[in-house]
C-alpha cells in the first residue's frame, strides 16, 4: 500500500528485452514499440542507379548520414560506431543523391474534346533540386527520394547503408573530391531509436519500466505550404503499414487511394466505398517498412495536412493484400526496356462514368519513374491509372512518354466488358480485345485510340456514335479525329474571322493542323456523312 495513493494494482505485460538490435535488409518486427532496447540498427539495401522513395525507421536521421565504405556495401562488424573517414569513406564512391517532395504539383494536359476549361489532365509531381544539405532531417512519417551511382563492381549493383551514424559534424566537398573546412555539426535528438517509440508511454514510477502501459496515436504534420494536393508519407514502423487501416484513421483529411512504387513500377490503390477491398492495378494494401507514398489530402482549401499512425496500423509482410475483387480489364504498357506502367478499366454499377476522386485514380506522373510509358485511360476531365464505369462505351486511351517510342499494350481480364475493342482512329479499325490479347502502339498519339463496345458482362451491347473530337495538347497543334466516317474538311479561324489554316484529305480520320502558338481558335470540322462540329479553344 502505497502511503500517499492507497492501494496499488499490479498488470502484468510481456516484452523483448536486449541491449541493441540489428535489422538486416527485409527484417522486420511486429509491435516495436514493446522492444525495450538501448540502440536500434537499420541496413537499407538499394539498387544502383534507381530513385527510391524512402522513409527513416530511425529517430535523428539526416541526410549527410547516407554514405557507405568506398566497397558501396557496409559490412563491418554489427553494434559497432560508424563514423566518416577517410579512406574507408568518401562522397563519391558511392555517390548519393537525395532530393525532397516540395508539396507541389502541376497539371499536364494530355486531352481535351472541346478545348474548354475543366480539360482532361494528369498531375507531374514536383520533387526539390538534388540538395547537398548534409543536416536535412529525416522526421517520423515523412519521406525523401534517394538514388545511390558510382557502385564498386564489387557491390554487384547493390548498395548497403547502415545507420544510425555517430557523426558530430560532417564536412562538404568539392568536385574534386577533396574536402573543405566548412564543418556542419549535426545536432540529433534520440539517435538509435525507433520511431515507433512514439506510440508507445509507459509512466515511470522509478528507473524501471514498471508503471501502466497504454498506446496513443501520433500526428505527424506533412506541410505547412498550401501550393499542392498530395503528399508523400513515410511508413514510421518496423513493420508493414496497413493502409487500409491508415486511410480509415485519416479519412477525413486524406482521399482513400494512393500511389507507391515498387521495383521502378507504379502501384495505385483506391479503396471501396465500404472499405473492404481494394480497386488496384496491382496487389494492395500494404507498404513495407523504409518506404513512402503519396496520398491526395481531401480539402483542397487546406493549407496543411495532419496525418495520425497508430499501434493497430501494423501487419507482417505475408499478411492478407486484399485483392480487388472488381470486376476489371487491366492494361499493361511496356516499352522496348522492359519498362511498364499499369492502368485499369474496373466495371462498377453505381459508378461515375465522369471523374470522381473518390472513385477513380488520376495519372500521377512522378519523376522517378520520367522513362517509363505511363499507359492511362480518360474519366470526364482527368486522365486516370484507375478508372471506374458503368461500361466501356468510348473511353479514350493513351500512353504518356518522355519520348517518341512504340511500346506493347497488354489486356488482360477482357471478360469484364463483353465486347470490349480497341478502336483506332487513325486507320479506322476496331480490334477484339480477348485475354493476353497484345497490340503495337506509339506513345504520345494522343487522341488515336479509344475502348469501344464493351459493356459489363451480361449487358445489352453498345455501339459507338460517328463523333468528332477536337483538341490541343502539343503547343501549336490541334488534333481532329472522327471515330466514325472518314473526315471531309477541317477549317481554323482566328478570333478576327481570318481563315489561319485548313485540311481536306480523304479517307483520313485524324488531322493535324499546324497553327501559332497562345491563341484562340474557332475550330470547324465535318466528316464525310455530313456530321459537323465546332469548338472555340486556346492552343498553347
Amino acid at each position: 500500500e502505497h502511503p500517499d495513493k492507497g492501494l496499488l494494482k499490479t498488470e502484468r505485460y510481456r516484452v523483448a528485452l536486449c541491449d541493441e538490435i540489428h535489422f538486416e535488409p527485409g527484417a522486420e518486427m511486429l509491435y516495436a514499440e514493446y522492444l525495450l532496447y538501448n540502440k536500434a540498427w537499420v541496413d537499407y539495401e538499394l539498387k544502383d542507379g534507381r530513385w527510391y522513395t524512402l522513409a527513416s525507421l530511425l529517430q535523428g536521421v539526416v541526410a549527410g548520414d547516407f554514405y557507405a565504405p568506398t566497397t558501396g556495401r557496409q559490412e563491418t562488424e554489427y553494434f559497432q560506431p560508424i563514423n566518416f573517414d577517410t579512406p574507408t569513406y568518401n562522397r563519391f564512391h558511392p555517390s548519393v543523391y537525395q532530393r525532397g517532395w516540395k508539396n507541389e504539383t502541376t497539371k499536364v494536359k494530355l486531352y481535351t474534346t472541346d478545348g474548354q476549361d475543366p480539360e482532361n489532365v494528369a498531375i507531374a509531381g514536383n520533387w526539390s533540386s538534388l540538395y547537398n544539405d548534409v543536416a536535412e532531417p529525416y522526421a517520423a512519417g515523412t519521406g525523401f527520394s534517394l538514388k545511390v551511382q558510382d557502385l564498386a563492381e564489387q557491390a554487384n549493383g547493390q548498395a548497403l547503408f547502415r545507420l544510425p551514424k555517430a557523426d558530430g559534424s560532417y564536412s562538404y566537398y568539392n568536385k574534386d573530391e577533396e574536402t573543405g573546412d566548412n564543418l556542419t555539426t549535426i545536432n540529433r535528438t534520440n539517435p538509435g531509436r525507433l520511431m515507433s517509440d512514439k506510440i508507445y508511454h509507459r509512466t515511470e514510477t522509478n528507473t524501471s519500466y514498471n508503471g501502466s502501459v497504454k498506446h496513443e496515436p501520433f500526428t505527424v504534420e506533412l506541410s505547412e505550404s498550401a501550393n499542392g494536393d498530395y503528399y508523400l508519407v513515410g511508413n514510421p514502423f518496423m513493420a508493414h503499414l496497413d493502409m487500409k487501416e491508415f486511410l480509415k484513421k485519416n479519412e477525413s483529411v486524406l482521399d482513400s487511394k494512393y500511389w507507391y512504387v515498387d521495383d521502378g513500377t507504379q502501384n495505385i490503390a483506391v479503396t471501396s466505398p465500404d472499405e473492404t477491398t481494394w480497386t488496384t492495378s496491382e496487389n494492395a494494401g500494404l507498404i513495407p517498412p523504409l518506404r513512402s507514398f503519396f496520398v491526395k489530402k481531401k480539402d483542397e482549401s487546406a493549407t496543411s495536412v495532419s496525418v495520425t499512425f497508430t499501434h493497430e496500423m501494423q501487419r507482417l509482410g505475408d499478411a492478407s493484400t486484399g485483392e480487388s475483387g472488381t470486376r476489371a480489364l487491366r492494361i499493361t504498357a511496356t516499352n522496348a526496356e522492359g519498362k511498364m506502367s499499369r492502368a485499369m478499366v474496373a466495371a462498377d454499377a453505381m459508378a461515375s462514368d465522369d471523374y470522381r476522386s473518390a472513385e477513380d485514380a488520376e495519372l500521377f506522373l512522378d519523376s522517378n519513374l520520367g522513362d517509363v510509358p505511363m499507359v492511362y485511360t480518360v474519366a470526364g476531365t482527368m486522365a486516370t491509372s484507375i478508372n471506374l464505369r458503368t461500361a466501356c462505351e468510348r473511353v479514350p486511351l493513351g500512353v504518356y512518354g518522355a519520348r517518341d517510342e512504340e511500346v506493347t499494350l497488354r489486356f488482360e481480364g477482357t471478360d469484364a466488358f463483353s465486347g470490349v475493342k480497341l478502336y483506332d482512329a487513325r486507320t479506322g479499325q476496331a480490334t477484339a480485345l480477348r485475354e493476353s490479347t497484345e497490340l503495337r502502339v506509339a506513345t504520345n498519339d494522343y487522341g488515336r485510340y479509344y475502348l469501344i463496345g464493351g459493356v459489363p458482362t451480361g449487358t445489352e451491347s453498345i455501339h459507338p456514335g460517328n463523333d468528332i473530337e477536337i483538341y490541343s495538347v502539343r503547343p501549336g497543334e490541334i488534333v481532329v479525329t472522327s471515330m466514325g466516317a472518314p473526315l471531309r474538311e477541317a477549317r481554323v479561324y482566328g478570333v478576327n474571322g481570318a481563315l489561319v489554316t485548313r485540311q481536306s484529305l480523304t479517307n483520313q480520320s485524324v488531322y493535324r493542323l499546324a497553327v501559332p502558338g497562345n491563341a484562340i481558335y474557332m475550330i470547324y470540322a465535318e466528316d464525310a456523312e455530313g456530321i459537323i462540329r465546332n469548338v472555340k479553344m486556346r492552343v498553347r
